[in-house]
């Protein structure tokens, strides 16, 4: 599931940022191609490459403030997709156990 979805997004972004080299606002600038392609999380190749818009700085503080809020305390959220990836696997195996079960008695 994770290599489809990395997939969709890789080809997705090879499609931005082709329109945006047939506009001519890529201009042969390779490192921020690469930048564009492999490092910035956004879609929008018009934004990205456009040189009249000021980009902003984030402070320290908005640094240090995402990054405490993303590493510590474990959310609660987090905790409880783990917690129900743990349940649905389970239940998954005793279904599986369940048919193979069934399977082999079917067969004898």
């Amino acid at each position: 599931m994770w290599l489809l979805a990395a997939a969709i997004f890789a080809g997705c972004k090879w499609q931005t940022w082709g329109e945006a080299r047939a506009t001519g606002r890529v201009a042969g600038n390779s490192k921020r191609s690469a930048a564009y392609l492999l490092v910035w999380p956004g879609m929008n190749a018009r934004e990205f490459f456009d040189a009249t818009v000021k980009n902003q700085r984030i402070c320290r503080n908005d640094w240090l403030a995402a990054t405490a809020k993303t590493s510590w305390p474990p959310d609660a959220g987090r905790l409880g997709r783990l917690w129900s990836d743990c349940i649905s696997h389970r239940v998954h195996l005793r279904v599986l156990k369940h048919i193979r079960a069934e399977a082999e008695a079917a067969s004898r």
